[in-house]
């Protein structure tokens, strides 16, 4: 099985990161950041750096 994937995900919407910080651990991947806005989003990929960027 491959390794679960390092996600970053950035949104305006409440509801959508809310769904996605649910949802993609359900289907193993691991949430390692979530964002609102662009500028925080591009701090936590440097940070962190992810394997996947979900906008």
């Amino acid at each position: 099985m491959n390794e679960p994937l390092r996600i970053s995900v950035a949104d305006d919407e409440a509801d959508m990161r809310d769904w996605f910080e649910r949802m993609l651990p359900t289907l193993g991947h691991q949430v390692v950041s979530v964002a609102e806005n662009g500028v925080e989003l591009v701090e936590h990929c440097r940070a962190l750096k992810p394997d996947l960027v979900i906008t």
